[in-house]
């Protein structure tokens, strides 16, 4: 179930990325550049889910998918550091796309994009988490 959920997320985030690859592009697109971020950013996507799971998740156990007020827990801490951590990819994932020659509304949507797609996976697997939950 896991493995389908990455190559499923993973699969997502490729035809997300290859479906605008003909829209909002510059003149001076570069398909090198645009190649070296899909390759790169879907080898470090799938390696980091992975890592996260092997050094996060291993040792809880797993549940069916369950929500969890954290709210009196963590206070939202977790929240600002989701929300900071998917700015960040997002920003990142922006200047990439504009580094290729993709236009910069659609290099915002796509680093958008990118920062929700690295982020949401770990909801999930805190869903799954008997230790956490998602929220």
């Amino acid at each position: 179930m896991k493995k389908t959920l990455l190559t499923l997320i993973i699969l997502l985030y490729s035809l997300a990325l290859s479906a605008q690859r003909n829209e909002g592009i510059d003149k001076s697109y570069h398909r090198k550049r645009l190649r070296l971020i899909e390759v790169g950013g879907g080898v470090g996507y799938a390696a980091t889910l992975t890592g996260l799971n092997f050094l996060w998740y291993q040792r809880e156990d797993r549940t069916a998918f369950h929500w969890f007020n954290d709210a009196g827990e963590w206070q939202q801490v977790d929240k600002a550091g989701h929300f900071f951590t998917a700015y960040q990819i997002s920003r990142a994932g922006r200047e990439a796309f504009r580094w290729a020659g993709i236009g910069e509304r659609k290099a915002a949507w796509l680093g958008g994009l990118t920062g929700i797609l690295f982020q949401t996976p770990i909801e999930i697997l805190d869903g799954f988490s008997a230790a956490y939950g998602a929220s």
